[in-house]
């Protein structure tokens, strides 16, 4: 009954066949006591919702701390308190502090949650589970971790890491990506706005439709040369249309009270820009599909 109910994870072979076994305890703890209720599929979650009952801990409040760690305090708040704030709040309260014997930690510290903030994800806190967050914040937060890396000649490859980010925090994911590029490494983007895919240094675009009509390569080459500013295939294909109408377009004045239509277009295209540096020079590649 123990080996039924606890037993750890243990390789056995069964009719010549290597197997894992598991206890159902063990099995049921990692594959959904361990993850956000939230994200389960409907079904998982309707059974862990009736058979489990979610609670904080009475002795930590939930913090999962030691009565040692919460009792130390900074200015009047533990590190459960400042785990629970706003980054960009956390930010503020950093900038505050002035103690001379931890200013290179103090530093560091500011310069990450500024980070944070810069790219539009000041609205989290520290204490939030990263199985809670979406693909873009992810995506976004893993980026901060490598600026701060010492490690050059890396390739790293984001898929569309400005979704949902308003046009203000583009500009700032296009800063973080060419800073990654500029220590050394090579950046890959899969991108639709044409924000990021102008900061590229080498474009190809995949089309000229999705799916199945997709495939073929419809253009290679500069930003330029995909808005058709100088003699290249990319003045007939969509991707090079709609960029050049986009550079042409300029908003009209509207007077007080009045709304704007807007027309909303699907990109028959799925772009990535890659910006790539080396010791020779820097370069950009754009593809679409």
């Amino acid at each position: 009954m123990h080996d039924l109910l606890y037993k750890e994870p243990t390789k056995i072979k069964v009719e010549g066949i290597n197997l894992t076994y598991e206890g159902l305890i063990p099995k049921i703890q990692k594959s959904m006591l361990s993850k956000d209720v939230d994200a389960m599929q409907p079904h998982i979650r309707a059974f862990v919702e009736r058979a489990i009952t979610f609670q904080a801990c009475p002795e930590c409040d939930g913090t999962r701390l030691s009565p040692e760690a919460r009792s130390a305090k900074i200015h009047g708040r533990n590190i459960a308190e400042l785990c629970e704030m706003q980054i960009s709040d956390l930010a503020d309260w950093v900038r505050g502090l002035d103690e001379p014997s931890v200013a290179p930690l103090l530093k560091g510290l500011q310069h990450l949650l500024d980070s944070f903030a810069e790219i539009g994800l000041g609205y989290l806190s520290l204490d939030r589970p990263a199985g809670t967050l979406s693909g873009g914040e992810a995506q976004r937060t893993k980026m901060i971790r490598h600026l701060g890396s010492s490690l050059t000649d890396i390739t790293y490859v984001f898929d569309e890491p400005t979704i949902g980010l308003h046009p203000h925090d583009i500009q700032r994911m296009n800063q973080l990506l060419l800073q990654l590029r500029d220590k050394g490494n090579t950046v890959l983007v899969v991108e639709h706005k044409p924000e990021t895919i102008a900061i590229a240094d080498h474009v190809v675009d995949l089309g000229p439709g999705a799916g199945t009509g997709g495939g073929s390569v419809c253009f290679e080459g500069s930003v330029e040369g995909l808005r058709g500013v100088t003699p290249s295939p990319a003045a007939t294909s969509t991707t090079g249309q709609r960029s050049r109408n986009r550079c042409a377009r300029r908003p009209a004045r509207l007077r007080y009270g009045e709304r704007r239509r807007t027309t909303s277009r699907t990109s028959t295209s799925t772009f990535l820009s890659t910006c790539c540096a080396s010791s020779r020079g820097s370069r950009v590649r754009a593809r679409a599909r």
